[in-house]
């Protein structure tokens, strides 16, 4: 059984698709590996979110699960509620296409979407440090702060990198975790200066 933190989990969840005709993405991308320990990975196509649980020492990697791969649709993280002092729900294959996630007397169960989720990784900004500024969705921004407060992090820091995808860093959690938000495209010649208006100057 693979281990999962639900507050990670309704993390990730704010950045899922609600898209019904986008279902493989509609919901929070399970990664296990022995090698990278638990990855949750969520977008909706113009922001990501991605968390990782370390894997177990290598003592105990004997013990843990094998690598698996599987989205947990969004409706089923809705029904979950997080407890104060139990956070860690359990993941394991129920046979026939099946998954079963179990938390605190609750087992949830839901068929494996079919296809593969969208190659994330390919989004990944190549930078380390800000380029160009940029203009974001404050919508998308608000998503990535909720998701944020949930991990300990309630004022992400966004690295600009002109038109192409910036780094969101979430410096105070005390978990692995990083997002990825597309800018705002502005018509070339739409004008973006700005001085204060007549009527708002003292006379």
């Amino acid at each position: 059984m693979i281990e999962i933190d639900v507050r990670h989990l309704k993390a990730a969840a704010i950045l899922a698709s609600e898209d019904p005709r986008r279902p493989h993405i509609c919901g929070v991308h399970v990664e296990h590996t022995l090698e990278h320990g638990t990855l949750l990975v969520a977008t909706d196509g113009t922001a990501l979110l991605a968390i990782r649980t370390a894997p177990p020492p290598a003592a105990d990697a004997q013990d843990a699960p094998p690598p698996a791969r599987v989205l947990i649709p969004s409706h089923i993280v809705k029904q979950i509620k997080p407890h104060k002092t139990n956070t860690v729900a359990t993941l394991a294959p129920a046979g026939d296409g099946l998954w079963r996630l179990d938390y605190f007397g609750v087992i949830l169960t839901w068929r494996a979407e079919e296809g593969d989720y969208p190659a994330w990784r390919r989004v990944l900004p190549t930078h380390n440090t800000a380029g160009d500024a940029a203009y974001f969705d404050p919508a998308l921004i608000a998503r990535m702060a909720k998701a944020g407060a949930l991990i300990g992090d309630t004022f992400p820091v966004i690295v600009p990198n002109g038109s192409a995808p910036a780094w969101v860093r979430y410096g105070a959690a005390d978990v692995d975790v990083f997002g990825v938000i597309m800018p705002r495209r502005h018509p070339p010649a739409q004008d973006l200066t700005m001085t204060a208006p007549a009527w708002a100057v003292e006379p």
